[in-house]
C-alpha cells in the first residue's frame, strides 16, 4: 500500500483498523471483511474495555487528513473524512473543489515540517483494479521537505514533537523500553494463556509533554513461534501522567491485534498534535494489513480520557 507505510519496527510502516483480532485466513474476501470491521472493536481505556465506540471526524481538524507517499515525491493521497467504513469503493466519486489551492501544514513524528498547496482536480475517483483493491484519490502537493507523514489544513493543529526511543542513549533506551514493557504488563486484558510468560518486544516507543501532561505512545509485540501456526499479539497503548510527576505513567488508551503471523494489523504513529481550535491533543495513527490499512484519529478528551474519535475507510485489498 502506497499512502501508508510500516512507519517503525524492523519494517518501515495508524493507517487504520484498530483493535481488531485477525484470524488466520488465505481467504481474500474473507480478510476484506474482517479489516473492515469498526477499529476499536477492542478499544480498551485503563481497564475498561469499550466496544464499537460511535467515531466521528472533529471538525476543529479541518476538511481532510492528506498522507504522504514516499515512493513517489511530491504525491499524496487525499482522505475526505466523511468516506468512512461502508461509504467508500472504487466507484466513489469525491468532490475536491474545496481543496483545491488549500494550504496544509505538514506534520512528522519528529514535529512540523512547513506547509505547502494542495493541487487537485476537482471530482477524483478513487483508483481501484479488477481484483479488488481500491486506494485513496491522489494529488500534488510540492515541499521539498521530507519526512513527514500526514497534513493538515493550516492553522487547524500545531505540532508536538515526539522522543523516539530509537533516538535515545543506549542506556536510556534501555530504561525506556523496560518501563514501557512495565507499563504494558499492567492491562488485565493481555492475561492470555497462549501468551503466557513470552515476554514483549517494544516495536516502537515515544515520549512526548504538553503543558499538563507528560505522555507515552508505544507499539509493543509478543511472538510464539511455532513451526505449524506462529502467533503474534500486538499491543498499541497511550500513558500518561502530571507533568513533572514521578507517579507511575497511566494507561489511557490501548488495543490489542492477535492472530497469526501475518495476519495480525501493526498501529503505528504518523503524527502528535494539538488541535487549536478545541485545545486538545490528538495522536494521528495508521493501522497496517499486509495489503491495506486505515488511518484514525485517538482524542483526548479530558483528563486520563482519550478516545478514538475517528477512523477512515479500509484502502487496499
Amino acid at each position: 500500500m502506497t499512502s501508508i507505510h510500516r512507519l517503525v519496527g524492523a519494517a518501515t510502516t495508524w493507517a487504520i483498523l484498530i483493535g481488531v483480532v485477525v484470524a488466520c485466513s488465505n481467504d481474500l474476501g474473507r480478510r476484506k471483511t474482517e479489516a473492515h470491521h469498526p477499529p476499536n472493536s477492542l478499544e480498551m481505556a485503563g481497564t475498561t474495555s469499550v466496544a464499537n465506540t460511535q467515531t466521528q471526524w472533529d471538525s476543529a481538524a479541518g476538511l481532510a487528513i492528506v498522507l504522504a507517499v514516499d515512493s513517489v515525491p511530491d504525491s499524496v493521497s487525499v482522505i475526505r473524512p466523511e468516506y468512512i467504513e461502508g461509504r467508500y469503493s472504487d466507484t466513489t466519486v469525491i468532490d475536491l473543489r474545496s481543496l483545491a489551492h488549500a494550504r496544509f501544514d505538514l506534520f512528522g513524528r519528529n514535529g512540523t515540517f512547513g506547509t505547502a498547496v494542495l493541487a487537485t482536480s476537482r471530482f477524483m475517483v478513487p483508483r481501484g483494479s479488477e481484483d479488488g483493491c481500491v486506494q485513496w484519490p491522489t494529488a500534488t502537493l510540492p515541499t521539498t521537505k521530507r519526512g513527514w507523514h500526514v497534513a493538515l489544513e493550516t492553522g487547524h493543529a500545531s505540532a508536538i514533537q515526539l522522543d523516539s526511543i530509537e533516538g535515545m542513549s543506549p542506556s536510556d533506551s534501555a530504561i525506556f523500553a523496560a518501563q514501557v514493557t512495565r507499563v504494558v504488563s499492567t492491562l488485565p486484558e493481555l492475561r492470555d494463556p497462549v501468551f503466557n510468560n513470552v515476554p514483549f518486544v517494544v516495536r516502537s516507543a515515544y515520549r512526548f509533554q504538553t503543558t499538563v501532561i507528560e505522555g507515552i505512545v508505544a507499539s509493543t509485540q509478543r511472538d510464539i513461534p511455532s513451526e505449524a501456526t506462529p502467533r503474534e499479539e500486538h499491543v498499541f497503548l497511550i500513558a500518561e501522567r502530571p507533568v513533572g510527576s514521578s507517579d507511575d505513567y497511566h494507561i489511557v488508551f490501548s488495543t490489542r491485534n492477535a492472530g497469526t503471523e501475518g495476519s495480525t494489523p501493526v498501529t503505528n504513529v504518523l503524527a502528535a498534535v494539538i488541535l487549536n481550535q478545541v485545545h486538545r491533543v490528538a495522536i494521528i495513527v495508521s493501522n497496517e494489513y499486509e495489503d491495506g490499512g486505515a488511518v484514525a484519529l485517538i482524542e483526548r478528551i479530558s483528563p486520563r480520557q482519550w478516545r478514538l474519535t475517528w477512523h477512515s475507510a479500509y484502502a487496499g485489498c
